[in-house]
């Protein structure tokens, strides 16, 4: 059987890049190459419509018209309840488009957070009165063995990807995006400021990708944060595979943001 076109779709920073960048290195059928795309987070299209540059949520060329939808969930931890409520709730509104949903990072989640993840599933399907989804687990960045032909037994339906982008447009629209140029900076501060920023002063911090020289470190560091997850890590181990760093920036994705106090945070960290 053919196998459907695929398009990983989620929150920012479940990801869905490095899955896709794995599985179009190892994917192919009879006819050809599978096609599996990512949905460009439209979160990226506030961006760069805020830094001035003419944006229009549309359906790349690139993608194919029809395809079938998985949801990525990066399930390597707990939210943090309430503060990341706001984000459960958006999970729970793209939930709808979804014939499938990927649980991401399985490798470095454990018991309890797979747990509360597939309870999660299954109380806001019920809620919201949709039919329970799949749940495939994902090692590694490599799907399970018998994802595809689960996939062809359910003779589930595609979606038209023009019209799924068009129903999906308002769940990021009160989104912003802000970009920061960094000199070298106290690691630690700017964590616990932007960790006090988040927790304190009521806004909603989605994403952030930061690259930087500190005092901390001799190496260069590279910072990520996304949904109920932060990280540090050596940046040249990494840059190559994460591909929106920016050297010696901050990019900030999220609600509520206000850029003047990123401002000041970032001159009371050089």
């Amino acid at each position: 059987m053919e196998r459907p076109n695929l398009l990983l779709t989620g929150l920012p920073g479940s990801g869905k890049t490095r899955l896709l960048q794995s599985l179009r290195d190892d994917e192919t059928t009879e006819s050809g190459e599978t096609k599996i795309f990512e949905l460009p987070d439209l979160v990226e299209k506030v961006f760069a419509s805020q830094k001035g540059v003419q944006s229009n949520i549309a359906k790349p060329e690139s993608l194919p018209d029809t395809a079938l939808v998985m949801l990525v969930l990066d399930v390597r931890n707990l939210p943090n309840l309430p503060q990341d409520q706001w984000l459960l709730d958006s999970l729970a509104k793209m939930l709808p488009f979804a014939q499938g949903v990927l649980f991401n990072f399985v490798e470095a989640a454990d018991l309890d957070a797979q747990s509360f993840w597939q309870n999660w599933l299954q109380q806001t399907a019920q809620a919201q009165k949709v039919a329970s989804l799949p749940v495939y687990r994902v090692f590694y960045q490599a799907l399970p063995t018998n994802f595809w032909s689960s996939v062809c037994a359910l003779g589930a339906e595609t979606c038209v990807l023009e019209e799924l982008i068009e129903e999906m447009k308002p769940l990021f629209s009160d989104w912003q995006g802000f970009e920061f140029e960094l000199t070298k900076v106290s690691l630690e501060h700017l964590m616990m400021g932007l960790a006090n920023y988040q927790q304190s002063l009521g806004m909603e911090i989605g994403r952030i990708s930061a690259e930087m020289e500190t005092f901390e470190y001799q190496n260069r560091v590279a910072l990520e944060m996304s949904p109920f997850n932060w990280q540090t890590f050596a940046s040249e181990e990494r840059l190559p595979i994460l591909q929106e760093f920016q050297r010696d920036r901050l990019l900030i994705w999220g609600r509520g943001l206000d850029p003047e106090w990123i401002k000041s945070l970032l001159l009371a960290c050089h």
